[in-house]
């Protein structure tokens, strides 16, 4: 299954490490699998946030990470994710969001049998199987 390239960005804002460290967390490991760049923007983050997102940078799982003191806002930050982006693709994803097990390869699956396209859905949930993706179909 061929698939263009993927580059997932998370936007995260303010001290909420338990959000933000989850959505990291949830797509960490299928980026790393896939292939995807993963680039995340930190928004007038707390220590515990930058200090875990530094740790994940340092270690290689974060391809990028950009921090910003004072709050640059949702879409500032989203557009220097975009620029900054090396794929044809991405999946934006806000902190206060996560994937399951599983997500990468059904975007994958996804972009195999769609692509080229120019925006996909907005997806609140995903249900694995048959219907998967139905929404954006």
């Amino acid at each position: 299954m061929t698939c263009p390239g993927v580059s997932v960005l998370i936007g995260c804002y303010g001290d909420y490490p338990q959000y933000s460290l989850r959505a990291v967390e949830s797509v960490v490991e299928g980026c790393r699998e896939r292939g995807f760049e993963l680039l995340v923007g930190a928004n007038a983050c707390g220590p515990r946030t930058i200090s875990a997102l530094r740790a994940q940078m340092d270690s290689g799982r974060i391809d990028a990470l950009f921090e910003c003191r004072m709050n640059l806002n949702k879409d500032r930050m989203m557009r220097l994710l975009i620029d900054a982006a090396a794929h044809p693709y991405v999946l934006w994803m806000d902190d206060d969001s996560h994937v399951t097990p599983g997500w990468a390869e059904g975007l994958q699956g996804f972009l195999a049998r769609h692509a080229p396209f120019d925006c996909a859905g907005h997806v609140f949930y995903w249900r694995f199987g048959e219907n998967a993706m139905a929404q954006v179909e």
